[in-house]
This record gives structure tokens, sequence and C-alpha cells, in this order.
């Protein structure tokens, strides 16, 4: 009898020795995920012109205007009062995905309200649109227009006021926000 126990203790044996194995097998497996995730579109939206188109400005310099593909810059000589000018600038979208207007910041100018800035001197102010729609789809183009003109308030100055200011505009993908994911283990 004593043989057959040892037996049946070495085939118990076996028996948990296989299944441990097979545990451990079992469990020690690799994951593995993989995937793939492709990313297409062009970004290019830009000033693409900027322009004087009315302007009534006596015993100064020549009003002037420039751009770049981020901001417009305007210098101003008023010297009388009724002296002003009016500026148009083309936002075009040469790219393949939407944009909208995040904010746009004015320096150079202290701002009095969203659409007032004034410079030191309080003669000028730059008066700004309303933005009720800043969507430039792709592939089109949008005009902001402003004007730059004397405060009627000020009704002389001993000498001519200038005022040189940048205009930039923040764009940003149109109905897009910023992506939060999850990752979870359990």
């Amino acid at each position: 009898m004593k043989k057959s126990k040892k037996n049946y203790v070495a085939i118990v044996l076996i028996v948990l020795l296989l299944a441990l194995a097979v545990g451990y097998a079992a469990f020690s497996q690799t994951l593995t995920i993989s995937g793939t995730a492709n990313a297409s579109g062009k970004w290019d939206v830009k000033f693409t012109d900027a322009t004087i188109t009315n302007s009534i400005v006596t015993g100064t310099e020549a009003n002037t205007v420039s751009h770049t593909d981020t901001s417009v810059t305007v210098k101003v000589n008023l010297a009388t009062p009724g002296d002003g000018a009016q500026i148009k600038a083309v936002i075009t979208n040469n790219g393949s995905v939407d944009a909208t207007l995040k904010n746009f910041n004015v320096s150079g100018m202290t701002k009095v309200s969203d659409t007032l800035y004034q410079n030191t001197g309080k003669a000028i102010q730059l008066k700004l649109p309303t933005i009720t729609d800043g969507n430039i789809s792709a592939g089109e183009s949008k005009t902001f227009e402003f004007t730059v003109e004397w405060d009627t308030a000020v009704n002389s100055l001993d000498t001519a006021e200038e005022a040189t200011f940048t205009i930039t505009f923040d764009y940003a993908q149109d109905g897009v926000g910023n992506f939060t994911g999850t990752q979870n283990f359990q």
C-alpha cells in the first residue's frame, strides 16, 4: 500500500505541476494592440492684401499700411479735425481646412472698448467693426474694414499726432476642439 500511496502522490504532484505550467502560460501571454492614424490637410490662413480705401489727411505725410501673413500695420498722421482713413484688409484661407477667428490683438493703441482704441495722445481713434462671423471656409476670403480718425471730442492740437499700430488675428481650425481622450486599464 505504501507503493500505491507514493504513486498517487507522484501523480497528484505531476497534475499540479502541469496545472501550474498551464496557468502560468495563460497569464503570461503578450497582448499587442496596434493601429494606424492618418492626418491630412493644409493650413494656410493669412492676410493677402491691406490697402487704404479712403483717406482725408490735411498737411501731413500720407498714411501707410502694410501686411505680413499674420498682421496688418498702419501708420497714420492726423493734423486737423475731420482727418481720417479707412483701411481694408483681406484674409484668405488658401488651405484645405476651415478656419475660425479665435481673437485678435491690437498693439500700439489703448483699448477703450471691444471696437474702439485710442493712441496715447487721445486725438486718434481706431474703430473696428463687430465681428459676428469669423469663420473662413477653405478657399474663401473675408474682408475686414476699419477706420482711423480724429476724435471729434478733441478740437485742436499743438502738433500733429501720429499713431502706428498693428492688428494680429489668431485663427484656429473650425469646428475642432482640443481632443481629450481617456485611457483605462482594468
